[in-house]
């Protein structure tokens, strides 16, 4: 026993355990240092976290305490303790890693990795290489990990029994297990009442002043353990189905408007928030061409994504599917009956095309083009095959083909395709790693971002894009929508609160001129692109989506979204903010852009009315889920 730490099995246990805690809260610093101002830290964070903490660390190393603490005497050698450091250090160094690595992934989805998140990998193209490039730029990370796991090691204290005397030996076994066992219980479930329920990540509300503030308290283990095995929609039973259908349904009947079957194209830009455009803002952007287009759209002021990814923005723009609690993609039903913009067009003989200039098959957005009622997919297998460009040599390398030829080959397809027609283009190169073609890298001036010359790079491959499709038959009847999958980073104080991080751009440009132009105040979300389209195109019938036409005399303007463990839903110029329970927040957040003033706690702005229009949404929603009810 030379040379090593070491006591007896209890002590030992405990000390190995401060070891974790030591681990957790240094991976929370670099976490918190990234993503926040210190001055988020306070009494109440620092509880919630040692709370969070003290689960994760006794669920991911119950078995290493089990195995310590056991009262038998014959494991008491050299080869079994040795066996039980490494298991210490291999389990912590997992949790380690975990969190380290989502100081970088959180940067792109604004939420902890859970479980189904994880589903996203095998759908990610070239992801070896990606994860070894964010291993290098983030070198500082593995550093510390690195020094984390080491420390795990160095610092490991050795359990040392005397089983000369077993009576003895098996006596303090026993009361060992008696104390520990009942303690680890309360520690995994996170309290001591008898009525306290396990934690799942949303308690971490309870302990932040704000929601966005959450995932600094929970750490990335516990997010993992606590959404393994999760039903991801269950009925909440907020309201009798009949009074929830009263009150919301996302079944729109349109009726003959007189609107001629005119072609759409959606154009989905990666990344691109409001932020970065400044038709939008009171300082110069980086989207020159897309300010002149705006001056001849009609704009939405009040406009945000449905959800913080990818995988979240498609189906909420095409199907008017939102995300709620998980993202679509990544559960069950994802295999529901679904339709869109594309399958609804269908029915009025509509051909339709979706174009993604990465691997086919990437992301799952080829299966859901189909299942929406695209009739046609174009990637990266199509341009490579297209003689009239340079196939893999206008790859990035990382995700897909830069965006100007990638614009280009699009345009040219379109143009193929028989009228009227609906076409959806997604670009990619606004994406990290931030980087543009070597041929035009200095043709862009570095911002304040990385992001922002790879926002200008692709607003003139907008530029280059219309200026190709102006001269086409087709273009004065086509109407056009822009809008983002979501937000990424951010420099300005008002798009960093918990809304501003979901604001987009929703523009619909009309060549012919029959859509009003300007800058709106009516609240628009992304789930509201398919009624709306469809409304300007003529549709007839039924169908079913999350969103409202906003060409029609909307009674009431709407948005609903969720964003950590909250939901946010706003009516009109208030927004409530309600953690699955009870509402926990009212901003009125057009004049209060900081979202600093809670206007809770009087009779007179208790949101009744809004708290059950928000529910009734919520439970349409999840047994429509559960019930592979996406379809009228």
């Amino acid at each position: 026993m030379k040379g090593s730490w070491h006591t007896c099995r209890l002590w030992a246990v405990a000390l190995d355990m401060l070891l974790s805690y030591v681990a957790f809260a240094a991976c929370r610093c670099v976490f918190v240092c990234c993503h926040y101002q210190p001055s988020i830290i306070d009494l109440q964070f620092v509880k919630g976290s040692l709370v969070f903490d003290t689960s994760a660390i006794l669920y991911t190393n119950s078995l290493f305490i089990l195995l310590v603490l056991l009262p038998f005497h014959w494991k008491e050698n050299h080869s079994f303790h040795v066996s039980m450091k490494w298991l210490f250090v291999f389990v912590n160094a997992v949790c380690v890693v975990l969190n380290m690595a989502d100081v970088v992934y959180f940067g792109y989805t604004g939420r902890r990795t859970t479980l189904s998140s994880l589903r996203q990998l095998p759908e990610v193209d070239h992801a070896a290489g990606i994860i070894w490039t964010e291993c290098v730029s983030h070198w500082w990370l593995v550093a510390i990990a690195s020094a984390l796991i080491v420390m795990l090691a160095g610092c490991y204290v050795r359990p040392l029994e005397n089983t000369r005397n077993l009576r003895c030996y098996y006596m303090r076994g026993v009361l060992y297990m008696i104390v520990v066992v009942p303690l680890s219980v309360i520690g995994m479930r996170g309290g001591l009442s008898a009525g306290t329920k396990p934690m799942t990540v949303i308690h971490a509300l309870q302990y932040s002043s704000k929601p966005s503030h959450a995932p600094a308290i929970v750490n990335t283990p516990f997010a993992l353990i606590r959404t393994a095995g999760k039903h991801s929609f269950r009925n909440p039973h907020y309201l009798d189905m009949d009074v929830a259908d009263s009150l919301y349904t996302p079944v729109h009947r349109l009726s003959p408007n007189g609107q001629k079957h005119r072609n759409v194209v959606v154009l989905i830009l990666e990344s691109f928030g409001k932020e970065y455009i400044g038709a939008y803002n009171d300082y110069h952007g980086y989207t020159p061409f897309l300010d002149s287009l705006i001056s001849k759209s009609l704009t939405f002021r009040y406009s945000y994504a449905n959800g913080r990814v990818s995988m979240d923005g498609i189906p909420a723009i095409l199907s008017g599917i939102p995300m709620m609690e998980e993202s679509y993609f990544l559960t069950d039903a994802s295999l529901n009956k679904v339709s869109g913009i594309a399958g609804e067009l269908g029915k009025m003989g509509y051909s339709s095309a979706f174009f993604h200039g990465a691997e086919n098959g990437s992301m799952g957005f080829c299966a859901f083009a189909r299942a929406s009622g695209f009739g046609r997919y174009y990637g990266m297998d199509e341009f490579c095959e297209d003689s009239r460009f340079m196939g893999e040599d206008e790859f990035d390398g990382k995700w897909a083909i830069w965006d100007e030829p990638f614009l280009r080959f699009s345009a040219l397809h379109i143009s193929d395709m028989r009228e009227p027609f609906m076409a959806a283009v997604y670009t990619a190169t606004s994406h990290h790693p931030y980087v543009l073609p070597e041929e035009c890298a200095n043709d862009y001036q570095d911002g304040e971002l990385p992001i922002h010359k790879c926002v200008s790079y692709t607003d003139n491959s907008l530029r280059q894009f219309f200026a190709q499709v102006s001269g086409e038959p087709w273009f004065r009847n086509t109407l056009f929508v822009i809008t983002a999958d979501h937000t990424n980073q951010s420099c300005r104080d008002e798009y960093q609160t918990d809304l501003g991080r979901y604001e987009v751009p929703i523009i619909f440009y009309d060549p012919e001129g029959r859509v009003p132009t300007g800058m709106s105040d009516v609240v628009a979300q992304q789930t509201d692109i398919m009624p709306s389209v469809l409304a300007l195109t003529g549709y007839e019938g039924e169908f079913l989506s999350y969103g409202k036409n906003l060409f029609s005399d909307c009674p009431r303007q709407w948005y609903a979204g969720f964003n950590n463990g909250v939901y946010q839903y706003i009516e009109d110029d208030r927004l409530l903010l309600f953690d699955g329970t009870r509402p926990i927040a009212l901003h009125a957040y057009r004049t209060d852009r900081g979202l600093e003033r809670n206007l809770l706690g009087s009779g007179a702005n208790r949101p009744c009315d809004m708290e059950r229009r928000l529910k009734a949404i919520i439970q349409s929603y999840m047994v429509r889920m559960a019930g592979d009810g996406l379809t009228p």
